[in-house]
């Protein structure tokens, strides 16, 4: 079975725009600032797609020469005592 299997026609299209190099730019800079704000304002309860569909995290990370910071909400999974971030990077 794919990897697609039962997924509808605007999941699929969703999921393969956030693997070009325009929908990594559109989440970097319009969707993770916006589910930031959402998620701050809603008390973690909502992001850009609505409800959570899974725990979410903003890590601050301070920028090596610029010294500024930088939040990014990443989805978090727990493995016994681990936490394991998942995030999108570039190619």
């Amino acid at each position: 079975m794919s990897g697609t299997a039962g997924m509808g026609r605007t999941s699929r299209l969703r999921n393969w725009f956030g693997g070009t190099r325009a929908g990594v730019w559109t989440i970097k800079h319009l969707v993770s600032p916006l589910d930031r704000w959402l998620y701050r304002r809603t008390g973690g309860r909502w992001v850009t797609t609505g409800r959570l569909r899974g725990p979410i995290v903003l890590l601050t990370t301070t920028g090596r020469r610029s010294g500024k910071q930088h939040t990014t909400p990443v989805f978090h999974l727990r493995d016994g005592d681990r936490v394991i971030l998942c995030n999108v990077t570039p190619r």
